[in-house]
């Protein structure tokens, strides 16, 4: 049998001194599609630096926590087995770099460019086709800088499809985009787990859960306060609730 992607038992962690995560236990299972639905500030992207090892949790004798059933991971090789989009990801990569060069960069699990990381023809086919896959192929040698926001979210997709992870784990992949882009964007997350992959998503907006998610965890103040399927969370009286506003309409996903 395998080991749940992600195993936490009773996890805190504090930032600027205050918890931005508290006593959190949660298990997701390898291929699950989730999503983690909550307000600015509530702890999402902590939740999903403490996924990437950015972050540690308060040490304490009952915290556990495990990915894919291990507890302890060199961060170059965890970022290169997950598929990692970050709410501040673009701006740690190079935008003197084409767009073909930042997929490629995901390969090895890089922000950029080493002078020893040589793209040979496996790799740029590779990174072609993560390209393609991300309706974006003709961008290949556009300057990252050049590009639009919902350009530039389609390539560092594509740079976490290159290595083809079973997870991909996105923090707010929409966020600051207009419709169009964001349209665009959703579309391309229904592509990349329609393949088999799991998907862990972190967002703000109702409207980035896409059909093919089926399990939903909303997240308050540094805690999980619900968490069920699709069918019973994604609905006006329980999103009202939760947000503490009236929602008169949600569409669903793309």
């Amino acid at each position: 049998m395998n080991p749940p992607l992600l195993e936490l038992r009773h996890v805190d962690v504090i930032r600027d001194g205050r918890y931005a995560l508290s006593d959190v236990s949660l298990a997701v299972a390898q291929g699950e599609k989730v999503a983690i639905l909550g307000p600015n500030g509530c702890g999402k992207s902590t939740f999903v630096k403490l996924l990437t090892r950015e972050l540690h949790p308060y040490a304490k004798p009952e915290t556990d926590i495990r990915i894919l059933g291990r507890r302890l991971w060199d961060t170059t090789e965890l970022r290169g087995t997950l598929g990692i989009v970050s709410s501040d990801q673009r701006s740690a990569l190079d935008p003197a770099a084409t767009a073909l060069q930042v997929v490629a960069s995901g390969a090895f699990a890089r922000n950029y460019l080493m002078p020893q990381d040589a793209i040979d023809a496996e790799l740029d086919a590779r990174s072609r086709r993560a390209l393609e896959v991300l309706d974006v192929a003709e961008l290949a040698d556009r300057r990252f800088s050049r590009l639009s926001s919902g350009q530039s979210q389609r390539v560092m997709i594509a740079r976490a499809f290159v290595n083809e992870p079973q997870t991909y784990v996105l923090d707010e992949p929409c966020a600051a985009l207009d419709i169009g882009a964001r349209t665009s964007v959703r579309a391309a997350i229904r592509t990349l787990v329609r393949g088999g992959a799991g998907l862990l998503l972190a967002t703000h907006d109702f409207d980035d859960i896409v059909p093919e998610i089926t399990r939903v965890l909303f997240l308050r103040d540094g805690t999980f306060v619900a968490d069920g399927p699709r069918e019973r969370l994604l609905q006006p009286p329980a999103l009202a609730e939760f947000f503490g506003v009236d929602v008169a309409h949600f569409s669903h996903g793309v």
